[in-house]
């Protein structure tokens, strides 16, 4: 935080202008910046701005004015959907009569997005998920598979639990009706001759997944970093044996090469829109 102080000779208030400056990850989130001030003792001030429409691309003032010397608390509270998270610990300011104080204060969020896909790559629909940390908020898939969460910076790992829809009932069985005698040859019944019914998947598909958060490295190491987290196997490791055979299974699928070279040079861009953008 910035901070700079005037002073305006023979006023008997103190003003407090608090700018944010937003600093996020990915795309702004559009939820609501609520500042709040609270001063040591009783005073009269204005305690309240929210800001409802801080976009990314521009910064917002508040401006707060009060009487009597003494220290200010600043909170900053960030609003999104079900989200309520403090975007940095509260602050202390020390004002005084007469006192013009400009505070500049980067806001700082990272942007978690997961896209729920098959093992064909499509997006998985009607999922509920949750998520645990580093903030509470849950919700359902849409038809693109995609989960949208607005984080504070400095949470290091996301725990996300999700629950695949109820499968359809199966239709009802049919018997022959009984006859005396039986008729010959018997009468063919379609349902004796479906496969079984698959095993449910366990706790009914509900899964759970612990992820790191932080910036993604450039270069070849994000190459495999961003295959992993869109299913391929090797751990996100350029060492990895069979690194080059992934380069190419991207090549062949995604890009529809007909003579993958392996080079993980020749998917970064394609990759990162995939991975970064999609």
């Amino acid at each position: 935080m910035t901070e700079i102080v005037q002073r305006c000779t023979g006023a008997k208030i103190w003003t407090l202008k608090v700018r944010l400056q937003s600093i996020v990850t990915g795309r702004w989130p559009g939820g609501k910046v609520k500042i709040e001030v609270r001063p040591s003792r009783p005073a009269t001030v204005q305690s309240r701005f929210t800001f409802t429409k801080f976009k990314q691309e521009t910064s917002g003032l508040a401006k707060f004015i009060g009487r009597r010397k003494g220290d200010v608390t600043l909170t900053l509270v960030f609003e999104a959907d079900d989200t309520t998270w403090e975007l940095a610990a509260p602050m202390v300011i020390g004002v005084d009569e007469g006192q013009v104080i400009t505070a500049t204060i980067d806001i700082r969020m990272n942007m978690l997005r997961v896209i729920l896909v098959d093992v064909e790559g499509q997006p998985l629909a009607n999922h509920t998920w949750s998520l645990t940390a580093p903030v509470t908020a849950n919700g359902t898939t849409g038809n693109d598979g995609l989960i949208e969460v607005v984080c504070p910076a400095q949470g290091k790992s996301a725990t996300l639990i999700t629950t695949p829809p109820a499968p359809p009932l199966p239709p009802p069985t049919t018997t022959a009706p009984l006859s005396s005698p039986a008729p010959y040859p018997p009468p063919i019944i379609p349902t004796q001759f479906e496969d079984e019914a698959t095993a449910a998947p366990p706790n009914g598909g509900r899964m759970e997944w612990t992820a790191a958060l932080g910036e993604l490295p450039t270069g070849p190491a994000g190459v495999f970093v961003r295959l992993h987290n869109l299913g391929y196997a090797g751990n996100g490791k350029t060492t990895h044996p069979l690194a080059t055979e992934l380069v190419k299974s991207y090549q062949s699928v995604v890009l529809q090469q007909d003579a993958p070279s392996g080079s993980a040079a020749s998917i970064a861009a394609s990759l990162t829109q995939r991975h970064d953008e999609a």
